[in-house]
């Protein structure tokens, strides 16, 4: 790993490509990040909609929708998180060790 990061360092190259594929991530983690928001908030409409629509209290409803999420197991969240951010780094180390292999051919 340190290699790695010597190696990245030492040409500026790879810095460019490494700021890039930084960037990158950081883009299509923050896209899916808004795909899940906007999909949360169009269900939630929709559930409201009914809610109204079956003559049930919408506001009641959302109370507890409110208490359902604020009982959610923050340790089993925090768990998956932490997996979904080691295959990340997996996957950029690995896609740098592939860059790297092309640029030193």
């Amino acid at each position: 790993m340190g290699n790695i990061i010597d190696t990245i360092l030492s040409d500026p190259t790879f810095i460019w490509v490494a700021i890039i594929l930084a960037i990158l991530l950081v883009l299509g983690l923050v896209k899916k990040i808004f795909k899940l928001v906007m999909v949360v908030i169009a269900v939630f409409v929709l559930y409201v909609g009914y809610l109204y629509y079956t003559g049930d209290d919408p506001a009641n409803a959302v109370n507890e929708a409110i208490e359902d999420i604020k009982n959610i197991d923050t340790k089993k969240m925090k768990k998956k998180m932490e997996k979904t951010l080691e295959d990340v780094i997996e996957k950029t180390e690995d896609a740098v060790k592939d860059v790297q292999k092309k640029v030193n051919k």
